[in-house]
């Protein structure tokens, strides 16, 4: 007998489908002909607790750091049907002549199924079944490739989802217990979910601080003898005066000089150049790229648009959702004639007109062997439906995979573009035309699509130009100066937010990583980040506000405090991005997952020697004089100015104790209120300067100057009670 081991039970019974008629649901498996169908609930093992290693461990301690198990060991998780699914395989191994890994594709795919056979045991033959899609076709296409699971390639895969898992538990136990240490609060470090906040954090305090500058440009408009003005815009040169250190032009005095100078003369073209693009349809859909489209259009976020990409999975609808590719394997080009036939009687008009004009011989780039990773990009199968049989949020989601599938059969998008040079009174112009050959596919897509390859960098004017040639004079008909102000980046929604993962080389803090790291993953991956997004939602770390109709993201009081008090090696993307690489130099057979754990065991040593910008080094400790429970830990923390404040802190911040003290010769500065019980005074800073007041303003109005560093006590301070700023200017005198 086979026993094929599925991720899930949907996979399973379309498995068994595809292996033959009328296949038998047993207790926990399928059973036809000679095949048995078996399947998990995704990883049905996790690694020991700390403590499961040793008992020491269940108290934190900086003795105990850092923490390596020497062997690593997994149990069965806490869900019964967890247990069940074990039992099932434990009972169907020994008839079993071969086992078929029947996991996803993809390393953590690999790892489940492959875990579970080291746990029970298992040393018998294995293969390995890779199904890109659960439509009959795509089934008996994946079981006529079946491979020894032993191969290169999957044991590479088996290991870079073993480094996966055993590097987060490492940064994850030995990063939380560090700086829990350091904190005297308990504290949750991710190895994603950390620079995931830090990005929002960082991106907000980018805009609060923003400073818009009004800058100027000259666009001027030159008429050649027989036709209409074409506009060009101005070339700065690299000494222009006027410009502030982003070369913008502020001075605009001197834009006004040149736009006088330039009334009324005439320029001489310098050059002229004519270059033909092509510019091929966007690909298909990745999970991300289809979760940062669809989510603005149909107002989803990326865990709901990954929830319906997966039920039409389920549905054999479409191709497998957490793919991270976007081009399509050549023997696929082959089905594209059912396809698009079945596409034009699905019973979406918008569909029908896309089929009936695409071309199945035409073999866009998207049809490449060498491009393909773990999963092809997601496309419609072979299945022939009714659309209108599904409800309105799937049926909006495969028409927007459908027409990017779509558009693979169409010509490409066609045009001469022209750069024209001109000088006119010593200075440059630029101007630049489109001349469209063929539309090609952007005359059937929807504006999204048309925006995707989108030349960000071409002049916003245009059209067609003149005919010129190089000498032709040319006369300043009009000279305008542009008047803008610079504008702060958006701030984060959840699709946008998801993209800057994706992309996460664009925010990396060491700039000689940008290169390296474009290629990877970034933060996360494919199946991932839509539930790590949902996830900081649900711890409070994250939080949505609404403004004109968007749900802008912000980071929790808490979460800016944790940033603030990590070390940057902690909260920027460079080293997880880095390690994101390095799984898949595992996964191609490029290192060893000995040497990658080797590496990771060092840089877990360095981990533990960050210094938190938190920290209680233990020699003193001072208790809460407020909530009489938690421990004052001193703190560090930057304004909006982006100056650094040091300060003490109640451990119990995050259980609502606002304890906040000064600090002075290294020791919270705590002076109670003379005027009332339970205050404290807080040192101030007002118009005529530094003064204490009580934190239980408004009810507690006493304000106290400053003297030698601490509030002024003194009788004839007592005294006056209540020291207004005015008063207190008077008082110094």
């Amino acid at each position: 007998m086979n026993l094929f081991i599925c991720e899930k039970g949907t996979e399973a019974e379309a498995v068994a489908h595809g292996l033959g008629n009328n296949p038998i649901k047993k207790e926990g498996y399928w059973e036809v002909g000679d095949n048995w169908v078996a399947w998990l609930y995704g990883h049905i093992l996790k690694l020991y607790m700390p403590p499961e290693y040793d008992e020491k461990y269940k108290e934190f301690s900086y003795e105990n750091l850092p923490i390596i198990p020497v062997v690593w060991k997994k149990k069965i998780g806490d869900l019964k049907i967890y247990r069940s699914a074990l039992e099932t395989v434990r009972k169907l191994l020994p008839k079993a002549d071969v086992v078929i890994n029947a996991g996803d594709a993809d390393r953590e795919g690999q790892l489940l199924v492959d875990e579970v056979l080291e746990y029970v045991g298992y040393t018998g033959p294995c293969k390995r079944a890779k199904f890109d899609a659960i439509d009959p076709a795509s089934i008996q296409r994946a079981l006529k490739k079946i491979e020894d699971n032993k191969a290169p390639n999957n044991r590479n895969m088996y290991q870079a989802g073993l480094a996966r898992q055993r590097l987060d538990w490492l940064i994850g136990m030995n990063a939380s217990m560090k700086f829990s240490l350091d904190a005297q609060a308990k504290l949750g470090i991710g190895r994603v979910k950390v620079p995931t906040i830090a990005l929002v954090v960082r991106r907000n305090r980018q805009i609060d601080n923003f400073v818009s500058v009004k800058h100027y440009g000259i666009e001027a408009y030159f008429r050649p003898q027989t036709t209409l003005p074409f506009r060009t815009v101005w070339k700065m040169k690299a000494d222009q005066e006027g410009l502030d250190e982003n070369n913008l032009l502020v001075d605009v005095t001197i834009a006004r000089a040149l736009q006088q100078k330039l009334e009324g003369q005439s320029g001489t073209v310098l050059a002229v150049k004519t270059k033909q693009e092509h510019q091929a349809a966007p690909l298909p859909f990745s999970l991300s790229r289809l979760q940062r489209t669809a989510g603005p259009k149909l107002g989803l976020t990326p865990a709901q648009v990954l929830e319906l990409a997966q039920k039409l999975y389920e549905k054999k609808l479409t191709s497998y959702p957490r793919a991270g590719c976007t081009y399509l394997p050549e023997s696929q080009f082959g089905d594209a004639p059912v396809i698009i036939e079945n596409l034009k009687v699905a019973g979406n008009e918008r569909l029908l007109a896309l089929a009936a004009r695409a071309c199945p011989d035409l073999k866009s780039i998207a049809f490449n062997d060498q491009k393909i990773e773990a999963h092809h990009a997601i496309i419609p199968t072979m299945t022939k439906f009714d659309i209108t049989t599904l409800p309105s949020d799937e049926q909006k989601l495969y028409i927007m995979i459908a027409e990017r599938y779509l558009l693979q059969f169409y010509p490409e998008y066609v045009y001469d573009k022209t750069t024209v040079t001109i000088s006119c009174c010593d200075e440059t112009f630029i101007g630049t035309g489109r001349n469209v050959i063929e539309y090609g596919w952007k005359a059937a897509s929807s504006s999204e699509d048309a925006q995707t390859d989108q030349d960000e960098d071409e002049p916003e004017n245009q059209g067609k130009l003149p005919a010129l040639s190089e000498g032709d004079s040319l006369l300043v008909s009009k000279v305008n100066i542009p008047e803008k102000n610079t504008v702060p980046p958006a701030r984060f929604v959840q699709d946008t937010l998801l993209g800057a993962m994706v992309d996460a080389y664009k925010y990396v803090k060491d700039p000689s990583l940008k290169n390296i790291l474009k290629e990877t993953d970034g933060l996360g991956t494919e199946a991932t980040r839509g539930s790590i997004i949902e996830q900081l939602f649900k711890s409070g770390m994250l939080e949505e506000r609404t403004k004109n109709k968007k749900k802008e993201i912000y980071a929790s009081a808490a979460a800016e405090e944790l940033i603030d008090f990590l070390p940057e090696e902690l909260t920027y993307p460079d080293k997880s991005a880095l390690m994101e690489l390095e799984l898949k130099q595992i996964a191609s057979g490029e290192i060893s997952l000995q040497d990658y754990m080797e590496k990771q065991h060092r840089y877990v040593h360095e981990l533990i020697k960050l210094e938190a910008n938190f920290i209680n080094k233990g020699s003193v400790s001072f208790e809460c004089p407020l909530c009489k429970e938690g421990k004052l830990l001193k703190r560090k923390s930057k304004d909006k100015n982006g100056k650094e404040r040091v300060f003490w802190g109640c451990s119990r911040w995050k259980e609502g104790c606002k304890a906040i003290f000064d600090d002075h010769r290294n020791a919270p500065a705590i002076y109670k209120c003379p005027k009332c019980a339970p205050g404290y005074l807080r040192k101030r800073s007002g118009t005529y300067g530094t003064f204490y007041s009580c934190n239980n303003y408004p009810d507690c109005t006493a304000s106290y100057p400053e003297a030698k560093g601490k509030p002024d006590l003194t009788e004839k301070a007592k005294k006056a009670g209540t020291i207004s700023n005015t008063h207190n200017k008077k008082y110094k005198k």
